[in-house]
């Protein structure tokens, strides 16, 4: 098992998409939990939760489809989703 937090610090869209072809590779070797902040290494993943934090403590959500694009399209565009960042997320996720 590999546990990765924000492996993609730091790094451009195009360096993530690399670090997440690299992580699709290991992850017939391994299972991999990767915390990220790039929707490009978050596209990938074979599982997608969001985490949560709030007064009362934190929540792990498994996302569905639909909720996967959503979630990307908000890393993408920030709060105030556009319609360019949903067809870029539906873009990533195939």
């Amino acid at each position: 098992m590999l546990i990765l937090d924000e492996i993609d610090a730091n790094l451009s869209g195009k360096e993530a998409m690399s670090i997440a072809n690299v992580l699709i590779e290991l992850s017939s070797l391994y299972q991999i939990f990767a915390i990220s902040h790039q929707p490009q290494l978050s596209s990938k993943a074979h599982h997608h939760f969001l985490v949560q934090k709030s007064s009362k403590g934190s929540t792990a959500k498994e996302l569905n489809i639909d909720e996967r694009v959503m979630e990307l399209s908000r890393m993408i565009s920030g709060e105030s989703i556009t319609q360019e960042a949903t067809e870029f997320a539906k873009k990533l996720l195939l």
